[in-house]
């Protein structure tokens, strides 16, 4: 067991951010994300070029960077047209905290608004009019909120929002401790 915990350190303690190989491996990465992929619909979705942005950024690209700027121009367009998904909604929103949350404060206060708008009664969020929650777009709108709390848009975020979407994924918790992917909800905290 010690030969084990050893060498597992030594290899992680081998590769960091500034390591030749991660370095290679995130430029390769970012060379795939900069290439147009016209027959890929995410990247016309504000959420997809978000996270393409937010990849590139995290790469340590300019904030200039031409994915970047087209990202934040895309969710400006598509916030225009109306509230997002869930999904939609909270990638651009952590993209735009990450990117600069003084800059986009009146998009990232619209993006809050809508997320917080699109949670349904029992405290989760989902497809519109689906029958029941949805963890993967729950954990979505999660995210979303942490990130706007983070960067100071916390006065956005109801904590009984938060409380709420806490209680949903307490009563919605597999009894082995695993989360479906729409769970039925119990009403109450007994599985």
């Amino acid at each position: 067991l010690l030969v084990a915990i050893v060498s597992g350190q030594t290899a992680q303690a081998q590769y960091h951010p500034k390591h030749p190989d991660v370095k290679g491996i995130v430029n390769a990465a970012v060379r795939y994300l900069e290439q147009d992929h016209p027959k890929q619909g995410y990247t016309q979705q504000m959420g997809g070029a978000a996270i393409i942005g937010l990849a590139i950024l995290k790469a340590g690209r300019p904030k200039s960077h031409p994915k970047i700027t087209a990202a934040v121009k895309l969710i400006r367009q598509r916030l225009q047209q109306g509230a997002p998904d869930n999904y939609n909604g909270g990638i651009a929103t952590i993209f735009l905290c990450e990117l600069d949350h003084q800059l986009y404060a009146p998009e990232i206060t619209l993006l809050i608004k809508h997320m917080v708008a699109a949670q349904r009664s029992d405290g989760s969020w989902s497809y519109k009019n689906f029958h029941c929650g949805d963890t993967s777009q729950t954990q979505y709108a999660a995210l979303c909120l942490w990130y706007a709390h983070k960067a100071g848009f916390g006065h956005l975020v109801p904590k009984d929002a938060v409380a709420e979407m806490t209680n949903w994924l307490l009563r919605t918790q597999d009894v082995t401790g695993s989360f479906g992917y729409h769970p039925e909800d119990p009403g109450t905290f007994t599985r």
